[in-house]
Protein backbone atom coordinates (compact mmCIF):
# COMPACT_ATOMS: atom_id res chain seq x y z
CA UNK A 1 0.00 0.00 0.00
CA UNK A 2 1.20 3.55 -0.90
CA UNK A 3 0.00 6.65 0.90
CA UNK A 4 0.03 10.23 0.02
CA UNK A 5 3.22 11.72 -0.31
CA UNK A 6 5.33 8.66 -0.59
CA UNK A 7 6.24 6.46 -3.38
CA UNK A 8 6.63 2.62 -3.96
CA UNK A 9 10.92 2.64 -3.36
CA UNK A 10 10.50 4.80 -0.19
CA UNK A 11 7.82 2.44 1.73
CA UNK A 12 9.57 -0.40 0.52
CA UNK A 13 12.71 1.09 2.20
CA UNK A 14 11.15 1.85 5.67
CA UNK A 15 10.70 0.93 8.84
CA UNK A 16 6.92 0.74 9.87
CA UNK A 17 7.52 3.06 12.20
CA UNK A 18 9.81 5.75 10.39
CA UNK A 19 7.33 5.30 7.69
CA UNK A 20 3.99 6.53 9.77
CA UNK A 21 6.30 9.00 11.06
CA UNK A 22 7.18 10.44 7.91
CA UNK A 23 4.03 9.85 6.28
CA UNK A 24 1.97 9.97 8.90
CA UNK A 25 -0.97 13.17 9.52
CA UNK A 26 -0.71 14.86 12.92
CA UNK A 27 -2.39 12.07 14.95
CA UNK A 28 -0.60 9.13 13.43
CA UNK A 29 3.01 11.00 13.96
CA UNK A 30 2.25 12.18 17.39
CA UNK A 31 1.09 9.10 18.28
CA UNK A 32 3.54 7.00 16.79
CA UNK A 33 6.56 9.56 18.41
CA UNK A 34 5.01 9.28 21.65
CA UNK A 35 3.54 5.64 21.89
CA UNK A 36 4.93 3.58 19.49
CA UNK A 37 8.54 5.16 19.12
CA UNK A 38 8.30 5.74 23.20
CA UNK A 39 10.50 9.12 21.78
CA UNK A 40 13.11 10.66 24.31
CA UNK A 41 14.14 13.60 21.72
CA UNK A 42 11.85 16.53 23.45
CA UNK A 43 12.23 18.70 20.03
CA UNK A 44 10.99 16.04 18.19
CA UNK A 45 7.90 15.60 20.47
CA UNK A 46 7.63 19.57 20.54
CA UNK A 47 6.98 19.53 16.79
CA UNK A 48 4.99 16.75 16.70
CA UNK A 49 2.76 17.99 19.28
CA UNK A 50 2.50 21.66 17.71
CA UNK A 51 1.44 20.08 14.57
CA UNK A 52 -1.48 17.93 16.35
CA UNK A 53 -2.21 20.86 18.16
CA UNK A 54 -2.57 23.27 15.30
CA UNK A 55 -5.20 20.70 13.33
CA UNK A 56 -8.30 21.77 12.29
CA UNK A 57 -9.99 18.98 13.85
CA UNK A 58 -7.77 19.33 17.58
CA UNK A 59 -8.86 23.50 17.47
CA UNK A 60 -12.34 22.03 17.04
CA UNK A 61 -12.40 19.75 19.60
CA UNK A 62 -10.78 21.90 22.09
CA UNK A 63 -13.26 24.48 21.51
CA UNK A 64 -16.27 21.89 22.66
CA UNK A 65 -14.63 22.16 25.59
CA UNK A 66 -14.13 25.99 26.50
CA UNK A 67 -18.00 26.14 27.00
CA UNK A 68 -18.02 25.62 31.22
CA UNK A 69 -21.73 26.78 31.16
CA UNK A 70 -22.63 23.50 28.98
CA UNK A 71 -21.02 21.78 32.55
CA UNK A 72 -24.20 22.76 34.30
CA UNK A 73 -26.60 21.48 31.45
CA UNK A 74 -26.72 17.86 31.32
CA UNK A 75 -27.73 18.37 27.79
CA UNK A 76 -24.61 19.69 27.62
CA UNK A 77 -22.65 16.79 28.25
CA UNK A 78 -24.87 13.96 26.96
CA UNK A 79 -25.98 13.78 23.72
CA UNK A 80 -25.26 12.40 20.14
CA UNK A 81 -23.31 15.08 18.49
CA UNK A 82 -19.69 16.08 18.43
CA UNK A 83 -19.74 18.95 20.36
CA UNK A 84 -21.03 17.42 23.53
CA UNK A 85 -18.72 16.76 26.45
CA UNK A 86 -19.49 12.49 25.74
CA UNK A 87 -18.02 12.93 22.49
CA UNK A 88 -15.37 16.24 22.22
CA UNK A 89 -13.54 14.36 24.72
CA UNK A 90 -12.97 10.96 23.92
CA UNK A 91 -11.93 12.09 20.08
CA UNK A 92 -9.18 14.34 21.99
CA UNK A 93 -7.70 11.43 23.79
CA UNK A 94 -7.43 9.10 20.13
CA UNK A 95 -6.05 12.09 19.08
CA UNK A 96 -3.01 11.15 22.08
CA UNK A 97 -4.09 14.57 23.89
CA UNK A 98 -3.86 13.98 27.60
CA UNK A 99 -2.71 15.23 30.71
CA UNK A 100 0.32 17.46 30.53
CA UNK A 101 -0.77 19.02 27.27
CA UNK A 102 -1.51 22.93 26.96
CA UNK A 103 -4.20 23.73 26.42
CA UNK A 104 -6.05 20.47 27.63
CA UNK A 105 -5.11 21.16 31.33
CA UNK A 106 -6.58 23.79 31.52
CA UNK A 107 -10.13 23.42 30.10
CA UNK A 108 -10.26 20.03 32.07
CA UNK A 109 -9.85 21.88 35.17
CA UNK A 110 -13.85 23.05 35.34
CA UNK A 111 -15.32 19.42 34.28
CA UNK A 112 -13.01 18.49 37.54
CA UNK A 113 -14.06 20.78 39.88
CA UNK A 114 -18.13 20.42 38.31
CA UNK A 115 -18.23 16.33 38.73
CA UNK A 116 -17.62 17.12 42.53
CA UNK A 117 -20.65 18.32 42.38
CA UNK A 118 -24.14 15.98 41.63
CA UNK A 119 -26.20 17.01 38.66
CA UNK A 120 -29.05 14.64 39.66
CA UNK A 121 -30.47 13.82 43.33
CA UNK A 122 -29.76 10.75 44.12
CA UNK A 123 -32.53 8.95 44.24
CA UNK A 124 -32.62 10.41 40.34
CA UNK A 125 -32.67 7.77 37.50
CA UNK A 126 -29.33 9.71 36.11
CA UNK A 127 -27.65 10.22 39.41
CA UNK A 128 -24.66 8.29 38.23
CA UNK A 129 -24.89 8.39 34.57
CA UNK A 130 -22.35 11.80 33.88
CA UNK A 131 -20.09 9.70 36.19
CA UNK A 132 -20.34 6.73 34.15
CA UNK A 133 -19.56 8.34 31.11
CA UNK A 134 -17.21 11.08 31.92
CA UNK A 135 -14.80 9.42 34.47
CA UNK A 136 -13.69 7.05 32.49
CA UNK A 137 -12.31 9.57 29.36
CA UNK A 138 -10.78 11.34 32.36
CA UNK A 139 -9.11 8.27 34.11
CA UNK A 140 -7.75 7.41 30.67
CA UNK A 141 -6.48 11.51 29.86
CA UNK A 142 -4.06 10.78 32.86
CA UNK A 143 -6.81 12.59 35.35
CA UNK A 144 -6.47 10.06 38.48
CA UNK A 145 -7.14 12.09 41.99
Amino acid sequence: MIVANSTKEESDDCMPIDFLIKNGGAVIKYRTITELQKSTDKQLIAAAQSELMNLEETKKRLLCLQSEEKLYDFNGVHGSTNHHLENSLPMLLDFGIKKGIEPFDKLVEPILERLKKPFFSEEHVFAKFIDIIIIPSLYRAGFRD
